[in-house]
């Protein structure tokens, strides 16, 4: 690691790298791409921190550095303290600060570089030319975040570092696997067995406390085998991958129509799916932010042109038709605004409860196929999607969780599906979809081994 002097100031300013850390920092000096796969209380934040930092020193420029959401950004380190107290941001030296804005979370330099905490969820990644980017807690952004800021870097030859605990084998995972046979990327991943950082005696007391056997094979030993903690649909996801019904042996039939389903919005997902013998069977899936219906109606145009789909119809829900908001800025409901570019959709019934909608889509799942490769943002929102922590009865041991589902990238994807399953279900698509009884699927599962 070289230290860095400047105006009199040593940085990094209050901070040591344990050993297992200094790897890092050496590969830095000739890598511009990190992916460090760290267990739980490894000091990921503090030492990527104190990293951009004494980058900010060395070149004037700008340095994002990325959380799932803003808020998630504000509280691990705008307002983090670590273990013995020390708040993250104090890491700045003083001297060093020119101004910092608490609202909006970044720092201006006294030699001109920016450091801004920016949250991914909304994808509002793409800005004057950062040169320095850090994905924190990457397994559970969105994945495209990492695609929009890519192109910027390539063009000013910036640096990105990835850190993160696995959530199952999601697009963190697929990371992880490229840049482990990637000359160009330094990729670590670091367990309490290389680290010592946690001992076997803390892991026992966690354990004890009723901390489940895979939250720990996760977190402290950084396995890709667990699910995401309060997920909707991850055991359900477990269940199609083991029946082969993930797969890309499978592909579009030219003999029957696609049908589409969307959540419109800022966020807007669309997804294509088929019916092969009574069953779902989803072509792709995409999802594009801050685009009118007019770029959607050239996407699903450009798809028809390109895979010669036969469109039998679109699905939306209710407030496609009956938002005011949009019929006051617009002039016209977004259903007829959809209708002058070619989509006629048909209109969904209200959900009046959001977890009645989940149940259904937990029953609806079990049928579904799925094309792999083109489908993998969807299932990756599919692992994802889960429900909101109560905090004030949970602990770091048993989290107690609601039934409304937690905020997150993969929400309106998650919705989708439930939209494709309330389409499905109410024959909407040409055919009365049976609906799985929680005794059905235990019987399925049963007679396929799964149980």
């Amino acid at each position: 690691m070289v230290i860095l002097i400047i105006m009199a100031l040593i940085l990094p300013h209050k901070f040591t790298p344990r050993d297992y850390q200094i790897p890092f920092w050496n590969a830095m000096k000739t890598h511009k791409r990190a992916c460090c796969v760290w267990h739980r209380r490894a000091g990921k934040d503090k030492t990527h921190l104190n990293f951009t930092i004494k980058e900010m020193a060395k070149r004037v420029a700008q340095y994002y550095y990325y959380f799932p959401t803003m808020a998630h950004g504000r509280k691990a380190l705008w307002e983090g303290i670590d273990k013995e107290g020390f708040p993250y941001l104090q890491h700045f030296p003083k001297e060093f600060v020119k101004y910092k804005n608490d609202n909006e979370m970044w720092v201006r330099a006294v030699n001109g570089s920016i450091f801004r905490i920016v949250g991914t969820d909304r994808l509002e990644v793409v800005g004057p030319g950062p040169f320095g980017n850090v994905f924190s807690e990457y397994s559970i952004q969105h994945p495209k975040g990492w695609e929009y800021a890519r192109p910027i870097l390539s063009e000013n030859n910036g640096w990105a570092v990835f850190n993160f605990t696995p959530r199952r084998k999601t697009h963190g995972y697929r990371l992880y696997r490229m840049a482990q046979t990637n000359p160009d990327w330094f990729c670590e991943l670091l367990t309490v067995d290389d680290t010592r950082a946690v001992t076997q005696e803390a892991i026992d007391v966690e354990r004890r406390s009723g901390m489940s056997e895979r939250m720990i094979q996760q977190e402290y030993y950084c396995s890709f085998e667990g699910g995401v903690e309060g997920s909707c649909y991850g055991d359900v996801l477990n269940w199609l991958y083991s029946q082969g019904r993930i797969t890309n042996e499978m592909s579009y039939h030219g003999g029957l129509p696609v049908y589409t389903v969307c959540d419109p919005g800022y966020h807007w997902p669309w997804g294509f799916f088929q019916i092969r013998n009574g069953e779902p069977i989803f072509l792709r899936a995409y999802e594009e932010l801050g685009l009118g219906i007019e770029k959607h109606a050239e996407i699903l145009e450009k798809y028809r042109k390109e895979y010669g789909y036969r469109y039998g119809g679109h699905f939306a829900p209710i407030d496609t038709e009956k938002n005011n908001a949009y019929k006051a800025v617009a002039g016209k409901s977004l259903y007829e605004h959809a209708k002058d570019n070619g989509i006629e959709f048909t209109i969904l019934p209200p959900e009046f409860r959001v977890i009645d909608g989940i149940e259904r889509t937990r029953h609806f799942l079990y049928s579904c196929w799925f094309i792999k490769d083109d489908c993998e943002l969807l299932l990756d929102a599919i692992e994802d999607y889960s429900m909101t922590e109560i905090k004030s009865v949970s602990t770091e041991l048993q989290p107690v969780y609601s039934d409304v589902p937690a905020t997150s990238w993969s929400n309106h994807l998650a919705d989708m599906m439930r939209y494709a399953s309330m389409a499905i279900k109410k024959g909407l698509v040409g055919i009365e979809q049976k609906s799985l009884s929680l005794d059905d699927i235990k019987e399925l599962q049963r007679a396929t081994g799964y149980a």
